[in-house]
């Protein structure tokens, strides 16, 4: 088993299929028809969630020069 968190607040989705195409996430959910040709990832005993992004920064030096 494994678990999606889709980040939006809504409770995870158990064993979940994504479909990826390229570098961008075509589809996300339980009943999703996918292709005899793709690839496999096994996510058991996994999590898989949205990336996280590090927004916090660092300023240092002057200003308005």
């Amino acid at each position: 088993m494994w678990r999606l968190i889709d980040g939006t607040g809504n409770p995870p989705v158990e064993n979940a299929t994504i479909l990826i195409e390229g570098l961008k996430i075509k589809a996300v959910g339980k009943d999703i028809e996918t292709p005899s040709e793709v690839g496999v990832i096994d996510a058991t005993g996994m999590t898989v969630m949205p990336g996280l992004i590090d927004s916090q920064v660092h300023h240092s030096g002057g200003f308005g020069q």
